[in-house]
């Protein structure tokens, strides 16, 4: 069985189950880090530690957005659609040189990155969506969420995966890039620790 079968088998086992959600929001936020861990465990995959460009991780987080979460959320897609997906995802970071590793290996470290980066993006952001509008983010919202944040890139580099905590330091290079003259309007920054991977 090529990598590629076993991956599209490893995704399709990965998307019978997800996890519960605590509360409102973004389920990708929880579940395409599920789907990656899950799909760890499936094939045994050991993680390369050597990371990319930041200018080309960024393109792996647009790559990731565009060909796997294509403004949806992934839970609510079929086994096999969602199969579709990563190995679109796969044949885009080969075809573009953005990593040099497997399949399976492309697939894990471009899911955990997102997870890193969107989770640390959507802090940056003024307000989050609810139902039938926005709200603004408080300081101890932004501060609770972040530490969450870093107890998963923690435990994740315990198991020897920088890859979470790389896509937090992607976060800011990504946001500037998607909204150019208008970053300092639209982000806030100022409360995010001077230790942190976003600022490195």
């Amino acid at each position: 069985m090529t990598q590629k079968n076993s991956l599209q088998q490893a995704i399709e086992v990965a998307a019978r189950s997800w996890p519960q959600l605590q509360g409102l929001g973004d389920s990708n936020t929880v579940d395409v880090y599920w789907q990656a861990s899950r799909v760890v465990e499936i094939c045994k995959i050991q993680l390369p530690t050597e990371l990319p460009r930041k200018g080309m991780g960024v393109s792996l987080i647009d790559s990731t957005e565009k060909h796997f979460i294509a403004k949806s959320l992934v839970r609510d897609c079929s086994g096999q659609s969602l199969a579709e997906r990563g190995l679109k995802l796969v044949d885009v970071i080969r075809d573009h040189g953005l990593l040099s590793i497997g399949a399976q290996e492309s697939y894990v470290v471009a899911l955990y990155s997102w997870h890193g980066c969107i989770n640390m993006a959507k802090l940056l952001r003024k307000t989050y969506v609810v139902p039938g509008g926005e709200a603004s983010y408080t300081r101890e919202m932004r501060v609770q969420g972040y530490n969450w944040l870093r107890e998963c890139w923690c435990k994740e580099e315990a198991k020897a995966n920088p890859w979470v905590r790389y896509g937090v330091s992607l976060a800011r290079l990504w946001e500037k890039n998607r909204k150019m003259h208008e970053f300092e309007k639209l982000i806030v920054e100022d409360w995010v620790p001077a230790d942190s991977p976003y600022w490195a």
